[in-house]
């Protein structure tokens, strides 16, 4: 069965969508995640399967890693999508209308954090798939180099940071 995928920015008025798509997913628990995400200055694709919203991501406009930083490159961070909405190329969509946003402010590069344990694994090759490498510092904690020889949780924290170059 074919499904109409769209996306959208998102504004104030959907944070009760977030705050929905959050209380399946559980991948947050703070207050007002979802209001306090979109008044950040970030900007939030949502995206719909079937006039449904099923996913968001948002770019994050002065991200916190040096590198992304130094080189004015937005961030995307948190992309989720619904279970059931998985495998129809939505989170693709969302990714790409990102990149779009990142393009309109003229950035030349996008970049990204990938967790490194097996739940992450759709996304580390959906990230591939989108043309995403990683930036060549290696494993990030908390958005800082890893030091070999200590001991770091393995949690969502330690991530392989990717950069796309957006120019065509």
């Amino acid at each position: 069965m074919s499904h109409v995928l769209t996306t959208r920015l998102a504004t104030l008025d959907d944070a009760p969508l977030i705050e929905g798509l959050e209380a399946v997913l559980q991948s947050r628990s703070e207050p007002d995640y979802a209001r306090r995400l979109l008044e950040s200055g970030r900007s939030v694709v949502l995206g719909f399967r079937d006039g449904l919203v099923c996913g968001y991501a948002a770019v994050n406009w002065a991200p916190s890693y040096s590198l992304f930083a130094r080189f004015n490159m937005p961030e995307l961070q948190d992309l989720n999508v619904l279970p059931d909405a998985r495998g129809h190329g939505l989170g693709a969509m969302i990714v790409v209308a990102c990149e779009a946003l990142a393009r309109e402010r003229g950035c030349e590069q996008m970049g990204l954090a990938v967790g490194l344990t097996r739940s992450y694994g759709a996304a580390q090759r959906l990230y591939v798939r989108a043309g995403y490498l990683p930036d060549g510092y290696g494993v990030t904690y908390d958005r800082d180099a890893i030091i070999v020889g200590r001991d770091y949780p393995v949690d969502d924290d330690l991530c392989l940071m990717m950069v796309k170059d957006l120019l065509p």
